[in-house]
């Protein structure tokens, strides 16, 4: 008998594999680590972390960029403020301070002006910025020399600086103008002439000779008539009247510088 063929089974489906759906959480993705934004507000600086306090570098830089834009909205007042944060900070750092000086030049406080400037100096003696602003406030003190010894250094140290040149002529002329107004004032008053007085010692002689002496000198007086122009004799009783001395005009008081 036929051998019998072994049942064929049915085709078995594939089975696929079932795929569950990955969700982001379970992605893990390197990336670069982001830069902290700039802070436009203003307030401060952004720390990259979040505990860290500024360094006192951090704030100078912070208030001085504050009184710079008040400076340039001619804030100036507002502009000290800002400056006088920065020098307590960093007192060994010059740019405070010598903003401060321009800020106190446009006020008018030069005085100020002058000691800022020389704070700088102290700690930058060839500073041609600190050089020219105390220079600048010498001059609307008045004290043209201590000006012009500043502005002299200046030029020294750049001889290009033309707004040096142009202060440095200016206040030549008021420095001249100035010593002319000094060399007017003290000149010496005039002295009264004194041919009046001699002319009327002589006529005291005649008289007390014409009263004193005899009849035989009387030629003599007659002499004396006949060089000089006919005069009458009188007899003064009281002293003759000395001229006034002219009053000497009071020097100009000068402000103190």
């Amino acid at each position: 008998p036929a051998a019998s063929k072994p049942a064929e089974k049915p085709d078995a489906k594939l089975v696929e594999p079932e795929v569950k759906p990955v969700e982001m959480e379970d992605i893990k993705l390197e990336t670069a680590p982001t830069k902290p934004k700039a802070d436009l507000s203003g307030e401060g600086v952004v720390l990259s972390k979040p505990n860290r306090m500024p360094t006192r570098e951090e704030q100078y830089q912070k208030f001085k960029e504050q009184g710079n834009k008040h400076v340039g909205a001619q804030e100036y007042k507002k502009a000290l403020n800002c400056y006088a944060k920065c020098i307590t900070l960093c007192p060994k750092l010059t740019p405070a301070q010598l903003n401060s000086a321009l800020c106190h030049l446009k006020l008018g406080d030069n005085k100020k002006a002058i000691s800022c400037a020389d704070k700088v100096l102290e700690m930058e003696p060839k500073n041609i910025k600190a050089l020219y602003r105390r220079a600048s406030a010498h001059k609307a003190l008045k004290d043209y020399p201590a000006a012009l010894k500043d502005l002299k250094l200046t030029l020294e140290l750049d001889s290009e600086n033309k707004a040096a040149k142009q202060l440095m002529d200016e206040v030549k002329k008021l420095w001249g103008v100035q010593l002319r107004g000094m060399q007017g004032s003290t000149k010496p008053a005039p002295k009264p002439a004194a041919a009046p007085k001699k002319q009327g010692k002589k006529i005291q002689i005649v008289q007390e000779s014409s009263d004193s002496e005899s009849s035989d000198s009387e030629s003599s007086e007659e002499e004396v008539h006949v060089k000089r122009p006919a005069q009458p004799v009188r007899k003064q009783t009281e002293p003759a009247k000395k001229s006034e001395p002219v009053k000497k005009q009071p020097e100009p008081v000068e402000k103190a510088a």
